[in-house]
């Protein structure tokens, strides 16, 4: 596999946060390198990372709750902290 360069930091606790984010956005053990390369690149262009399990989190819901329409509902939602589709 082929080591990607990063021009952005993470501490330790930021990569348990990330990986943990992949681990819950994914749950296909072979998509999680694809989903992980999509968030890495999406930090390095300085974007949010526009994550669905982050705001389901930040709403106390687990992600089979949150559906696409609680989602959609919430996706402005600058209050709830855990929202990687509002907050960066």
């Amino acid at each position: 596999m082929k080591r990607i360069d990063y021009d952005f930091s993470l501490s330790s606790y930021g990569a348990l946060i990330l990986a943990s984010i992949i681990e819950k956005e994914e749950r296909s053990n072979a998509q999680r390198p694809a989903i992980a390369g999509v968030f890495y690149n999406r930090l390095q262009d300085g974007m949010k990372i526009d994550a669905d399990i982050s705001l389901c989190y930040g709403l106390a819901q687990p992600y089979s709750a949150c559906t696409p329409d609680v989602i959609v509902d919430n996706l402005q939602d600058k209050a709830n902290v855990y929202n990687t589709r509002a907050v960066l």
